[in-house]
């Protein structure tokens, strides 16, 4: 993966194909390579960019104050990219989400798949036990009970797909847990009748509540009526890709 250099770090990047650009986000204790499958089929008929936050991945570790969001915008500032497609997978949703806020006039529409939001919050047991792991400097512990969330209980055991999940799982320094993150946070929560831009609100029925409470709220505030995808859980991603990659390419 070629690199972008700002502020201080590297972030790794990846193109590939033609046509109206596509920006996809992964989440948290995950990196670009969620997105394989995605690629290889949006690329057919769409340039494609899929990159490592600061953090995650091959990117670099934060090292001193950042914001996801600004990364994004210079990543992509420095690609000469406008008006792309947005696409926030979980913790990536929430970027989106404050980018289409922040810099309404570069987004041509965002697709929200199981989508945090900063401002609601859901269970903080397990973070707290992620950071006391953190604190003992028990980073295999942290990434053994990152693996034991119920985010991942759809996919099964052997597959490929929770193979790819352990792998960058694996991969994942458990930077967030060892110290505090110097990320500039917004709170979009309050802003959502703000966004101007069409938005794709995307969960599955065997999803987390809370992402079920933040689909919710799509639909009150702004009357987005959520895409369930049945008998499936938090990883649609992953589990049911053929969907994805059609909801994907079918909003304008």
């Amino acid at each position: 993966m070629p690199a972008f250099n700002y502020n201080g770090g590297d972030i790794n990047y990846n193109i590939q194909g033609n046509g109206e650009p596509i920006v996809l986000i992964h989440g948290f204790g995950l990196d670009s390579r969620m997105w394989g499958k995605l690629v290889e089929e949006l690329s057919k008929t769409n340039k494609v960019i899929t990159y490592d936050m600061r953090g995650f991945g091959k990117s670099s570790l934060p090292i001193n104050r950042y914001s996801h969001v600004e990364d994004l915008h210079e990543l992509i500032k420095s690609l000469n990219i406008s008006k792309e497609k947005i696409v926030g997978y979980s913790f990536g949703g929430e970027i989106a989400i404050e980018y289409a806020l922040k810099y309404p006039n570069e987004v041509n529409n965002l697709v929200l798949i199981s989508s945090g939001l900063r401002g609601i919050k859901g269970d903080s047991n397990e973070w707290e036990a992620l950071a006391k792991l953190g604190d003992k400097g028990d980073i295999e512990g942290i990434k053994e009970r990152m693996l034991s969330n119920p985010v991942f209980k759809d996919l099964k055991e052997g597959s490929e797909e929770l193979n790819l999940v352990k792998t960058m799982v694996s991969d994942y320094s458990g930077f967030h847990f060892q110290r505090n993150d110097p990320r500039e946070y917004a709170n979009a929560e309050e802003k959502l009748k703000e966004l101007s831009c069409p938005i794709e609100v995307i969960i599955g029925e065997r999803d987390e509540a809370i992402q079920k409470e933040i689909a919710k709220k799509f639909k009150v505030e702004l009357g987005i009526e959520p895409i369930v995808i049945p008998q499936c859980g938090h990883m649609s991603v992953l589990e049911v890709p053929n969907v994805i990659i059609e909801l994907v390419s079918n909003f304008n």
